[in-house]
């Protein structure tokens, strides 16, 4: 884009072109120029040309413009975009601590119902806990080992999006 208003402000410059003609000529009164020893008259023409843009018409500035805002545009674009992945990272780096946070916490509490589970079994069996308690204490810790895999699946998804953000292979 900064090459493309390079060129459009180009355009207000003067050009200078230069060219040469050498030539030969036979000015013969017969069609023999395969013979030798006939004469040959060379020519040689040099010359200079210089524009100088004096008026237009309007739609010099105008592309001037034009391209001065595609630049604008194309500069914006690309802060966009590293902003966008800026934001992307922060938001993944961030999504990643959250994810292991909420591992920890389901892994402390997985372990915690166990616990739990295990002295309510060791009581139904002494008989001081009910099969209904015994139950509860169970589906208790179903559920908290279920929640410790999602927050595992979820850390690792994290993780992965995390990669993705800082361009890790």
């Amino acid at each position: 884009m900064a090459l493309l208003l390079k060129r459009e402000r180009a355009e207000y410059l003067p050009t200078a072109t230069a060219y040469v003609s050498l030539s030969q000529s036979a000015m013969r009164e017969r069609f023999d120029f395969l013979r030798r020893g006939g004469d040959w008259y060379p020519a040689a023409v040099l010359g200079f040309n210089l524009s100088v843009p004096v008026f237009t018409s309007g739609a010099r500035p105008a592309r001037v413009a034009q391209a001065r805002l595609e630049l604008e545009k194309a500069r914006n674009l690309k802060k966009q975009a590293a902003d966008g992945l800026r934001l992307a990272m922060s938001q993944a780096r961030s999504d990643f601590a959250a994810a292991l946070e909420r591992e920890k916490n389901t892994a402390q509490m997985a372990a915690l119902a166990q616990r739990i589970f295990g002295d309510t079994r060791s009581k139904f069996g002494q008989g001081l806990a009910t099969s209904m308690e015994l139950t509860q204490a169970h589906n208790q810790y179903l559920n908290a080992e279920s929640a410790h895999s999602q927050a595992v699946v979820l850390l690792l998804d994290a993780r992965v999006r995390l990669d993705k953000a800082l361009n890790r292979p």
